[in-house]
């Protein structure tokens, strides 16, 4: 008895196996809502990733129905022969064709220098407020700083360099050079460059300490003091050579910057050194750039080569959906649709532009020299096929419109799948827990029938054990 009820060894009793057999008769059931369930959320997953392909596509065409899109188009390269002198870049309004730059002087900081000081002698000023005023471009700035008795020169040029730099609104960096270890100069720099920015000053007992006086220095004349090793002024004194001086196409050129936007329509230079009077000038060539309308194009190719590839990676899905299906065979179709709206005598088919259509329906742009020819002709007949009213980009955004939004095909299929999953679980848990409570009722009923059994068997052997049974060994029967 204790051998069939599986007790005190490792094998299963006979109840276990009986209880076992059935669940198993019952797995099917279980087996059947498991598979339904995978295949609810394989087809939740496929959604969801169509909906992140389209969020793509959608972020490119977005790109090409801008009101600025049809500009990006005309679009300009532009090289410099020596990029170490001066680089450029070029907008959509550049002229194309050379230009040659010979850059004689860059822009730089006008500079004004105090005379020499010993920084341990004892300031002249008094103790006391002193006022004194800079100019930087034409704007005056009151600056004060206060003196107490005993301040040495160094404490003196410390204060000034501390209130000319607490001046936000004055473009100026004032710092204390100590040229000597028992002396020092002021300077000032300006903070941007060129003669626009130059630095000048009023008289004030302040400034005299430093020894700038306008009778001397001249800040407001053409040709100003000069500094030398010890004594007060400008680092450059023609202000006029602040400012960069190059040529442009022979004619000479000043400005207060080495970053130059208004020289030559739609080109942005920036200087870099200057050159030797024997030197060749540079040359800059502008060009259609039309390497930036790639970069414009394919991404949009590739997010709707992406979204091609995918749809027709699940043809469970191209068969069980007809949206999808009808998705894909629209998408496949409208690259070789014409472009109703381009103008006579322009391309009307991506092909016209030079993009190749491949026998699975992606594209790829393969011709780039027409490419590069229409857009030198005119940007707008290559614009026209991604930009107009019935270009590529609107087809593609009619075709994925019923897809996407509140009331768009992926929203409701989720949330449908989602239903789906959640009552097939709840479904599941319901038979497996029918399962067990009648495993459990079966359980109960053969261990009941199994004592039962054991119970009359022992009643049985009892019986035949007492004297006098007709089964007793040696009976006169």
């Amino acid at each position: 008895m204790a051998d069939l009820f599986g007790i005190g060894n490792n094998r299963s009793s006979q109840t276990d196996l009986l209880v076992e057999a059935y669940r198993r008769t019952q797995q099917p059931r279980v087996d059947a809502m498991t598979s339904r369930k995978i295949g609810l959320e394989r087809r939740q997953r496929f959604y969801n990733s169509l909906s992140t392909k389209l969020d793509t596509l959608i972020t490119q065409v977005d790109k090409f129905t801008a009101d600025n899109a049809a500009s990006k188009f005309v679009t300009r390269s532009v090289s410099s022969s020596d990029d170490t002198v001066l680089t450029a870049t070029a907008s959509s309004g550049a002229t194309v064709g050379i230009n040659t730059i010979k850059v004689n002087r860059l822009a730089s900081n006008d500079l004004l220098v105090s005379k020499q000081l010993t920084l341990a002698d004892t300031s002249n000023l008094s103790a006391g407020s002193h006022s004194f005023e800079l100019t930087v471009g034409g704007t005056a700035t009151s600056i004060s700083i206060d003196i107490e008795d005993g301040d040495t020169n160094e404490d003196m040029l410390n204060k000034i360099v501390a209130a000319v730099n607490a001046e936000s609104d004055l473009e100026l960096t004032a710092a204390l050079v100590k040229d000597t270890t028992a002396t020092g100069r002021l300077t000032f720099t300006a903070n941007e460059t060129g003669s626009e920015n130059r630095i000048s000053f009023t008289d004030s007992d302040v400034l005299a300490e430093l020894g700038f006086n306008k009778a001397t220095i001249k800040p407001d004349d053409s040709e100003r003091t000069a500094m030398d090793d010890t004594e007060a002024g400008y680092k450059v004194a023609k202000y006029s050579e602040i400012d960069s001086y190059f040529e442009v196409n022979g004619i000479k050129v000043t400005r207060g910057s080495n970053i130059i936007s208004d020289v030559l329509a739609g080109v942005e230079l920036t200087l870099a050194k200057p050159q030797d009077d024997n030197e060749q000038a540079v040359t800059i060539i502008i060009k259609v750039g039309e390497n930036d309308v790639e970069e414009l194009i394919q991404p949009l190719l590739d997010s709707f080569n992406e979204l091609i590839t995918f749809l027709k990676s699940d043809k469970t899905q191209l068969r069980s959906d007809p949206a999808i299906n009808s998705l894909y065979y629209n998408l496949r179709g409208l690259v070789s649709q014409s472009i109703t709206s381009a103008d006579s005598g322009d391309p009307q088919y991506l092909t016209g532009v030079g993009i190749k259509i491949s026998s699975t329906g992606t594209l790829s742009i393969d011709d780039t020299d027409t490419l590069k020819e229409l857009l030198e002709d005119n940007p707008a007949k290559v614009s026209n096929l991604f930009t107009s009213s019935d270009s590529f980009v609107t087809k593609i955004s009619n075709a994925i419109a019923p897809l996407k939004g509140d009331d768009g095909l992926i929203k409701s299929r989720n949330l449908s799948l989602s239903d789906q999953i959640n009552n097939t679980v709840k479904r599941k848990e319901k038979v497996e827990s029918q399962i067990d409570r009648r495993a459990e009722a079966l359980r109960k009923e053969y261990v009941s029938m199994l004592r039962l059994f054991f119970e009359a068997q022992g009643q049985y052997s009892l019986f035949t054990s007492l004297p006098g049974s007709s089964t007793t060994s040696g009976s006169d029967y």
